[in-house]
């Protein structure tokens, strides 16, 4: 009998209780049913509260760059100002969305590296970002998915995809260091072997039926 994921409508060979992707739990009956998704209505205070927020958003973008362009001639502050605005509407967005706490984790972190990547390149000051805050936020966010792994093991399912998307960001920052974009190696390294003790930890200790679903997906 093959189990089935409504949701993301996958089959699994495999004796799996819950779906690799979106960690739902799999149906096992012979025949593949439809399955649409229950929609969630968003409350008015919400809606009206995402709005608003957006709108005196963009209103400060407007206001300073028509300020830093009659003062100053320039868009450079207002610049700054305007990715710090952006960064704000995304990040709120995300919160207030029916996402599940970890996948809000894991594209809050990658959202604020962008943030910071960006930021840097306008104030032309960005390997501080490169150097220093991008590894570690790589370390922190493997970490912490790590941690939740091991916390809650009986959903360990749900967040394996993100852990692994999660190591692969620490061992290709090395890149940085390789093509010599970084001026520092010691973060970069920190996050490279971290990355690596971490994704040696799942193919150790991860179960084989997982690995031979992984396997089948990567048609090897």
């Amino acid at each position: 009998m093959m189990n089935y994921c409504k949701n993301c409508k996958i089959e699994y060979k495999t004796n799996l209780d819950k779906c690799l992707i979106c960690g739902d739990n799999l149906d096992n009956s012979t025949k593949l049913p439809f399955n649409f998704k229950e929609h969630k209505k968003v409350s008015s205070f919400k809606k009206y509260f995402i709005n608003g927020f957006i709108l005196l958003n963009i209103i400060s973008i407007l206001v300073t760059t028509s300020i830093d362009y009659i003062e100053n001639g320039t868009l450079y502050f207002s610049l700054i100002v305007s990715l710090s605005n952006l960064y704000l509407i995304a990040f709120v967005k995300l919160i207030l969305n029916h996402f599940s706490v970890l996948v809000k984790m894991f594209t809050a972190v990658f959202l604020t590296a962008l943030f910071l990547l960006l930021f840097g390149l306008v104030i032309n000051d960005y390997h501080w970002v490169i150097d220093i805050v991008l590894p570690f936020l790589f370390i922190t966010n493997t970490l912490l998915l790590t941690i939740t792994i091991i916390v809650r093991k009986k959903h360990w399912q749900s967040y394996a995809l993100y852990l692994i998307l999660s190591v692969f960001t620490n061992i290709l920052i090395v890149f940085l260091n390789i093509f010599n974009i970084s001026n520092t190696t010691w973060a970069i390294a920190a996050s490279f072997y971290y990355g690596i003790s971490t994704l040696l930890g799942l193919i150790i200790f991860t179960p084989k039926n997982v690995k031979e679903e992984f396997l089948r997906r990567l048609h090897i």
